[in-house]
């Protein structure tokens, strides 16, 4: 039985790889013993683990004569085990955290049903299988009159909602994904706080709940549902975990511009010369967005007038010792007047507001199809572009060119203009958030100034400082951000992702080693061929004769004996480097191994048979 088992599980498995390999009907059988191959390998993993222990421990309790390597071994084994299986040093991956977001669990029984009749007609089939995603959530009923009712448990997520439209093409059945959609959110008064993750059986809150929120969010369960103590009490501890406070020191040099009005989670703590900032709940990305521009961000760079400009250079050669050269002062004036014409600004805002489409509904383009309309349904709603009026586009030009200009101003001054659509609102917005700001352009001129010549500290200083303070803010807020996150997934990276405690050891001690002892290997190689080869017939002077010409064309040596060759000439090819590689190693020896890749395939079709029908048995301990 010993080894009946083993040969028939062998035959089983070859046999299932070789059929799915050839047959594509087949093509899961091999995925599932692909499967089982990795559970049996994960066993012999740990039984070979087991058995280095017994062999190294009894090496070393018996003092046998180099037990001490022994004992290093198991030391570096454990070492490596503990430090990949507990991912030491290993960073969340960023996008499986949800910035902003604060967790608990929400048990499936407090989770609602909802149920979508069908209405696809006696025709309709449905899937073989759901999508993952909504395999756990999602059922069919069949109804009285042999119509069928979808039922969802749960609240349907965007990506569920996306794997059941793609399961059909026909309009309809896009339309009933719609309404269940509809029949199984969150209500709409806690969307844009609320979220569930289905996939995690979790409750996410965005920011901090306040009070408000956390009503409206208990009142999503009625008191008289059964499901109600078990919704409130999530929700109690979903408020409390949102609301956790994080600080960090604000650095001497962050400058703070203009603190955001209204409602805002950072409260910014002076006590002395020292000042903290300290957040409700979990940073979100519009938190971070608004607490970057508080402090950090300068206004956009936009072209100074001809005065400021001259005023500017003027400045920066009384910092630099009275003078800069006439590069230096050529690449300040392009620099800072450099062309930024408030008519280029309106027609880019004309551009970002132009024509676009949005999707209709599916439930109103299966509305048109059962309509009996012969015309193709109409699948997106064309909105017409949106531009400035003349006296708009005049009050651009005029605050463009006066060189004092910001996104808050420009918006202001075109809301008293003229109607100022919210589309157009934010293209104003987007288009001066992108653009520098006026510490990255002194930045900038600092560097090419550098380059062309030379500048004083107190020149540089004056160029590169209101850049410093930016980046002492942008990395105050960024460190808020980190430390305020609650973590889902603490090993939700790779072990040994770059930086980790195993990327350390593999890259700092293993590598190394690996290295060392094939450099050692490689002396030891090359004495025992010295002592080996004898030219003793013509297939050992070939042989002899070739690997010279190898190891010269691999070393510097090569190169130089050989140097006086012109590379480009007819006798390059004699070049010892051009004989190694492009002759002896992509001719010759590419032949030579792909005969003996054939013969080993060859040998391992052959092998493979002779276990697979049994006509060997070595690897049982047989002859």
């Amino acid at each position: 039985m010993k080894r009946t088992l083993p040969l028939l599980l062998a035959t089983i498995g070859g046999l299932v790889m070789v059929v799915s390999s050839f047959v594509p009907a087949a093509q899961s059988w091999g995925e599932t013993a692909a499967l089982w191959f990795n559970i049996l390998a994960a066993i012999a993993f740990v039984l070979g683990g087991a058995n280095l222990f017994k062999v190294h421990l009894k090496a070393i309790s018996d003092r046998v004569a180099g037990w001490g390597y022994s004992a290093i071994i198991l030391l570096s084994f454990l070492a490596t085990l503990a430090i990949g299986l507990l991912k030491v040093g290993v960073q969340p991956d960023v996008s499986t955290q949800w910035p902003g977001e604060t967790w608990v669990p929400l048990p499936d029984a407090a989770l609602p049903t909802a149920r979508v009749p069908l209405a696809m007609g006696p025709k309709w089939q449905p899937p073989r299988d759901w999508p993952l995603t909504v395999r756990e959530f999602l059922t069919l009923e069949d109804g009285s009159e042999g119509d069928a009712t979808l039922v969802f448990r749960g609240y349907l997520s965007p990506e569920q909602k996306s794997d059941l439209l793609d399961l059909s093409r026909d309009v309809r059945w896009k339309a009933v994904v719609e309404r269940l959609e509809e029949a199984a959110s969150l209500p709409a008064g806690v969307q844009p706080f609320l979220r569930y993750r289905p996939a995690h059986r979790m409750l996410a809150a965005i920011g901090p709940l306040e009070v408000d929120q956390g009503k409206r969010a208990d009142a999503v369960v009625p008191e008289d549902d059964p499901r109600y103590e078990l919704w409130h009490a999530v929700m109690v501890d979903l408020v409390d975990a949102s609301r956790e406070t994080t600080a960090v020191t604000v650095p001497p040099n962050a400058d703070i511009v203009q603190w955001p009005t209204g409602t805002f989670p950072v409260e910014l703590k002076v006590e002395g010369d020292t000042r903290t900032l300290e957040i409700t709940g979990p940073m979100t990305p519009p938190t971070r967005a608004l607490l970057e521009e508080a402090g950090g961000l300068s206004r956009p760079a936009v072209p100074l007038p001809p005065g400021r400009v001259a005023s500017t250079i003027a400045e920066l050669e009384d910092a630099n010792g009275g003078s800069l050269t006439t590069e230096q002062r050529e690449i300040a004036e392009r620099s800072l007047g450099e062309p930024f014409s408030g008519y280029d600004t309106v027609l880019a805002l004309n551009a970002a507001t132009g024509e676009e489409t949005r999707p209709r509904t599916w439930q109103a383009i299966a509305a048109d199809v059962e309509a009996g309309d012969r015309q193709p349904p109409q699948i997106e709603i064309t909105q017409a572009a949106e531009v400035l009026t003349d006296e708009q586009a005049a009050v651009v030009e005029r605050v463009v060119a006066d060189g004092n200009v910001t996104a808050d101003r420009l918006v202001g001054e075109l809301e008293a203009a003229g109607p100022l659509s919210p589309r157009q609102a934010t293209a104003v917005r987007d288009y001066f958030d992108a653009l520098p700001t006026e510490a990255e352009r002194d930045r900038d001129l600092a560097l090419a100034l550098l380059k062309a010549g030379s500048l004083s500290p107190a020149a540089r200083d004056r160029l590169l400082d209101p850049y410093r303070r930016v980046r002492a803010w942008e990395n105050t807020v960024q460190a808020l951000d980190v430390r305020s996150q609650r973590i889902k997934y603490p090993w939700a990276t790779a072990y040994n992702r770059e930086g980790s405690a195993f990327w350390w050891i593999y890259e700092y001690l293993f590598k190394p080693l690996t290295a060392t002892m094939f450099a050692m290997l490689a002396f030891y190689i090359s004495s025992a061929a010295f002592r080996a080869f004898r030219a003793k017939n013509l297939e050992a002077s070939l042989l002899l004769g070739t690997a010279l010409i190898v190891l010269l064309g691999r070393i510097s040596l090569g190169y130089l004996l050989t140097d006086f060759l012109d590379p480009e000439g007819p006798l390059a090819f004699l070049r010892l480097e051009n004989l190694s590689e492009r002759w002896i190693m992509a001719v010759f020896v590419t032949a030579g191994n792909r005969a003996i890749m054939i013969g080993i395939a060859l040998g391992v079709v052959a092998t493979s048979l002779k276990v697979l029908l049994g006509l060997d048995r070595s690897y049982l301990g047989a002859d």
